[in-house]
């Protein structure tokens, strides 16, 4: 393969960690919007379970630890609760791949049903702790919802973005 081949391949890698970069950072801005609107989806998480499922070569654990990172200090979480959060979860998505594969979309859409729930489950949990008290568990709701809702536009977006990426 030619230099300008690898490079092409190198900066294709970049295009899933550099997007979820910029999606957490748009989740994190505050939005002008009534509630629970204000509430963004877990974009992060959307973006990690997507690639850890489909290409998980181009989003190193490193990666998925460093964007979890930057959420909870840009974000204002306690440090590293994103990130180990997404490091569980990314964890569990690459061991179970093989549950997804050659299946229906629908499978992979309860596949990130089941691994938002226990990601929003443990923030929450973690937050309540650290409160010293049960936190309303509303806006997680909320989210949860949002997550679930929205994950076949960015599937459908990232799976173009993938195509693109195969040649």
């Amino acid at each position: 393969m030619s230099f300008l081949g690898r490079l092409n391949d190198g900066l294709w890698a970049l295009v899933p960690f550099i997007l979820t970069f910029l999606l957490v950072l748009g989740g994190i801005a505050r939005w002008p919007l009534p509630d629970p609107v204000s509430i963004p989806p877990e974009f992060g998480l959307i973006a990690i379970f997507y690639w850890g499922l489909h290409r998980p070569i181009v989003f190193p654990l490193v990666a998925v630890f460093a964007i979890g990172l930057v959420q909870d200090l840009l974000g204002g979480d306690p440090i590293g609760l994103n990130a180990l959060v997404y490091l569980f979860a990314s964890m569990a998505i690459r061991a179970n791949r093989d549950v997804f594969e050659d299946k229906p979309f629908i499978v992979e859409w309860v596949g990130f049903l089941f691994t938002a729930a226990a990601a929003g489950c443990a923030v929450w949990l973690i937050m309540s702790a650290l409160a010293g008290t049960f936190i309303e568990p509303a806006p997680a709701i909320v989210r949860f919802v949002l997550d679930i809702a929205v994950y076949p536009i960015f599937a459908f977006i990232f799976g173009m973005i993938r195509r693109g990426m195969t040649g």
